[in-house]
């Protein structure tokens, strides 16, 4: 049996594309994978001579895609790993449904399968009968949204509902960044990416490149009508167009 791990971030989206559009329309074909994807048509015949090469997928050119047994196998593991984060970070944390699933693009091509066992397990205990009754997920995410209220000063006081939820523990992370746009850095400047705010098919460009919150990067060169813009990340030189680097909010170190 294949194993995910295996496979490169690019190839498992190729093999989730490819199953979408199966389950969708019924066949695949490489203009509509090169759309649903934001590459073009050349990218997609690359990754497509690969999978085939890996024996998942049957693919002659001008011709529709189809997975074999294998490739159908691992892209339905590959979409469901996406589909429970997704639903883990809505229905558990209560994130908003587009933003939990353009997180889960980026996250399920990087956390462990270790992580990921204990967050199925963690959404299984949830479902004992002593914790649904005591609705700890609702509890969490009404106590977050009050003390997120809070710090923006649209309420005061502190929720009946709060279980414990120390102001500290609300948006540790967002709340003292001072997030500016990657276009705004200067050459020379360095950040560190807090957000990647594309849509789906640019986010996940961007995350294929290893532009994920964290991340660390140096202003290099921004064209004379700032497009493109080169930066550099981990010892590697990238060129974004204008538009990509004004989705990704950074800080400046």
């Amino acid at each position: 049996m294949a194993q995910i791990s295996n496979l490169s971030c690019s190839l498992e989206d190729y093999l989730e594309i490819i199953l979408q559009l199966v389950h969708e329309k019924g066949e695949a074909r490489v203009k509509e994978i090169a759309a649903r994807k934001a590459v073009r048509m050349a990218s997609v015949t690359g990754a497509l001579k690969r999978l085939a090469k890996e024996q998942l997928i049957v693919y002659k050119a001008r011709e529709s895609v189809t997975l074999t047994d294998a490739g159908y196998d691992l892209a339905g593991r590959v979409l469901k790993r996406h589909q429970f984060i997704a639903r883990f970070l809505g229905e558990v944390l209560g994130v908003p449904a587009d933003t939990a699933s353009r997180d889960a693009c980026a996250i399920e091509h990087v956390i462990s399968l270790d992580s990921l066992d204990r967050l199925a397990g963690f959404m299984e205990f949830l479902k004992s009968p002593v914790l649904v009754e005591q609705d700890v997920a609702g509890r969490f995410q009404r106590s977050y949204t009050a003390g997120a209220a809070r710090l923006n000063g649209s309420e005061t006081g502190r929720s009946a509902d709060c279980g414990g939820l120390a102001d500290e523990a609300i948006r540790i992370f967002s709340r003292n960044a001072a997030q500016v746009q990657l276009t705004e850095l200067k050459p020379g400047e360095r950040g560190r990416v807090v957000s990647v705010r594309a849509s789906t098919p640019i986010r996940q460009r961007l995350v294929d490149m290893g532009l994920l919150p964290g991340v660390e990067l140096v202003m290099q060169r921004v064209a004379p009508l700032g497009d493109p813009i080169d930066i550099k990340l981990r010892g590697f030189h990238l060129s974004l167009r204008k538009i990509e680097a004004a989705t990704i909010g950074v800080e400046r170190l």
